[in-house]
């Protein structure tokens, strides 16, 4: 019976990828319809006629209750691929059929008290059903074999606090195993890879003889080397439940150490963290809790998620302890980013204990500018009228330098922000114009898990006024808004992660809106961790060249594919280059404005880049500064008709993005 309902779920799955194939081939009209019962939608559409049409190919359906499918249908079903944003902020991206969750595709819900519960894998008629496996962000998993939603056989890993594991094999019956997996016998290995539905090999050579054996393997080689279990046809789902499964192990096992349960012990493991830490009685706090004064020095307080006893035997959650791995890294990276000194950097001065009851909350310090703000403010505060600051290209382009400035020169020193946003960049008013300073340097989410972290945002996206002290709660520690892709899937921060959250702060000055300030934290991980959403980064037609390239800038940081993104060092030196020919586009100008206007026509000519006509049929070519000739990309040519100046602007750019070492964008 089994076998069969497979073949008809496999079969279900296959007419499904066919028929939104087909709609694509089809002749589709645009149609927008409002049905009696408040649901919307709006896409495409087949039918002789509008009264008869029916939803076909892409579109957007919105139910009255709240509910938004983005996808595919067919014949009037949601069919094919889609995203589902459920009310209560959960979110579903993966293949339908029939109007149900039918095929591969990722489940997302998110909740103060659960954390962040992640389902990746099968489904059949809108239950977990084949390979998958159920993952608490920081708290475990089921890893598996499922049957109706639940699972029938695989294993289970639970990590209830720091420092602490359990293991447990599902089958026909539930087989614990013991101790430290770094420790198990061969006999415990088998259980475990049986309960994965992976048969020992005798055959094999390299079969693991034991656990430290097992956690130095790779899943390709177990598969390689191990006979799968028979009537698996997802093998491809089940390979990657096996991956999932044996990181999740391996992570596990790498903190080993006690965890850190006090700040008694803390400084006791960490003697250089009592060299930062700054005397509570020292700093003059002001109502707001988040500015304060020390020693003359206007400073910045940024509290960490963690809130720790002084000493043992306070009553600690075991919950807000720190994993001894986690507080081990989060010292070394103080200790850098505290003697870091940059222009562009806000100095971090040390950090503090805030006492709440009877235990303390680490706080970290950082030297406040005058006149200055948050990049946050600058772009989303409303004056008194309801208008906002305008930010002309000059600004943006200021502040886009500041950033590439800092984050280059944490970079050359092997280090990566991790919670890059324009919360934690401050924005100094000068006579020249805007200097921004990065902020919030060694207060990365992940050293202190999701769950800690996410205390402080809400399960659902809500529009309402912030103040100053809201915002930087909100969003300075945990900025899922701002995470790239591969940092939503549990990875550790590395340069393009930040290239990623750098190219979403630049689509924010230039839409003046919070990336996906509409998506819950459940929403943003499913569809832009899981599902690959980009935001629009198209510029109007008749915007500048200058602010099509950071439009172009924006767009190529914010790829999915790691190897894609531009490196900090070259977008430091495309955005100098940008400033540049601004600078001596203004001057010229300067320069034109007090001549005539036969002097002005023949010193354009003159100082024109290009010695050659535009044809107008064929390929385009446009030459570049250095002199080479290149080809326009199609989409340019389409998008900006007859626009050499564009042309040439971003041609150069993809040049040099073309030709950047591969080990730029992959390395810290």
């Amino acid at each position: 019976m089994l076998n069969l309902e497979r073949k008809c779920f496999d079969l279900a799955k296959r007419e499904a990828g066919r028929a939104a194939q087909g709609s694509k081939e089809k002749g589709l009209r645009p149609w927008k319809v409002s049905y009696a019962n408040g649901d919307t939608y709006e896409g495409e559409a087949t039918g002789p006629t509008p009264a008869q049409c029916l939803r076909h190919g892409y579109g957007v359906y919105t139910y009255a209750s709240g509910g938004r499918y983005e996808g595919e249908f067919v014949e009037d079903r949601k069919q094919g691929w889609g995203s589902f944003f459920f009310e209560n902020g959960d979110a579903y991206e993966g293949q339908w059929y029939a109007d149900q969750m039918h095929g591969h595709g990722v489940l997302a819900h998110w909740a103060p008290t659960e954390g962040v519960l992640i389902y990746e894998g099968e489904f059949r008629e809108g239950l977990r059903c084949g390979s998958g496996f159920l993952v608490v962000r920081e708290g475990g998993g089921l890893f598996g074999t499922w049957e109706d939603g639940l699972l029938v056989q695989g294993v289970q890993l639970e990590l209830p606090e720091p420092g602490h594991m359990a293991v447990t094999v599902i089958s026909d019956s539930q087989t614990p195993l013991g101790g430290s997996p770094a420790e198990w016998r061969p006999s415990e290995v088998r259980t475990w890879l049986h309960g994965l539905g992976l048969e020992e090999a005798p055959e094999r050579a390299m079969a693991p003889s034991g656990g430290a054996q097992l956690l130095q393997a790779q899943p390709e080689e177990l598969v390689q080397g191990g006979q799968v279990s028979s009537g698996r046809s997802e093998l491809s789902a089940w390979k990657h439940t096996l991956a999932a499964a044996h990181q999740a192990l391996v992570d596990a096992c790498q903190d080993v150490m006690p965890p850190v349960g006090c700040w008694e012990q803390l400084q006791i493991a960490f003697p250089s963290v009592k060299q930062r830490l700054v005397p509570l009685a020292e700093l003059v706090i002001n109502e707001g809790g988040r500015i304060a004064e020390w020693k003359g020095l206007a400073v910045e307080l940024v509290p960490m998620p963690s809130c720790l006893p002084f000493s043992q035997g306070a009553g600690a959650l075991s919950s807000d302890a720190l994993p001894f791995a986690s507080a081990k890294d989060w010292v070394h990276d103080l200790e850098l980013f505290a003697t870091v000194r940059h222009p562009n950097l806000r100095p971090l001065l040390g950090i503090t204990l805030a006492p709440e009851g009877a235990a303390a909350r680490l706080t970290t310090l950082y030297e406040m500018a005058k006149n200055s703000k948050l990049l946050f403010e600058l772009i989303h505060a409303s004056f008194a009228d309801g208008s906002r600051q305008q930010l002309d290209f000059r600004t943006e382009l200021q502040i886009s330098l500041g950033i590439c400035e800092g984050m280059a020169a944490l970079t050359s020193r092997g280090l990566s922000h991790g919670a890059l946003c324009s919360v934690n960049v401050e924005v100094v008013q000068t006579a020249g114009g805007c200097h921004a300073r990065l902020c919030g340097l060694g207060v990365s989410w992940w050293r202190f898990g999701w769950r800690s972290c996410l205390k402080v945002r809400g399960a659902q996206a809500k529009r309402c006024a912030l103040s100053v002290e809201e915002v930087v709660k909100k969003y300075s520690v945990c900025p899922v808004n701002w995470m790239a892709p591969e940092l939503l899937r549990g990875h550790r921060p590395r340069q393009a992660a930040d290239v990623h959250s750098f190219g979403l702060i630049l689509w924010e000055m230039l839409f003046r809106a919070v990336p996906y300030g509409e998506f819950s934290i459940a929403q943003i991980i499913a569809t832009v961790g899981y599902g690959r959403h980009q935001l629009r980064t198209a510029a109007a037609p008749s915007a500048s060249a200058g602010r099509v390239f950071l439009h172009e800038v924006a767009d190529q940081c914010m790829r999915w594919d790691v190897a894609e993104r531009p490196s900090f060092s070259l977008l430091l030196e495309s955005l100098r280059e940008t400033r540049q020919a601004d600078e001596r586009q203004r001057a010229k100008k300067g320069v034109l404005g007090r001549l005539g206007g036969t002097t002005e026509a023949l010193l354009s000519g003159r100082f024109s880049t290009s010695s050659a006509p535009v044809p107008t049929e064929g390929p385009r070519m446009v030459r570049l500064e250095t002199g080479e000739w290149l080809r326009v990309d199609e989409d340019l040519v389409e998008q900006y008709p007859d626009d050499e100046e564009k042309w040439r602007t971003l041609m150069a750019f993809r040049a040099k993005l073309a030709s950047q070492p591969m080990s730029d964008t992959t390395e810290t």
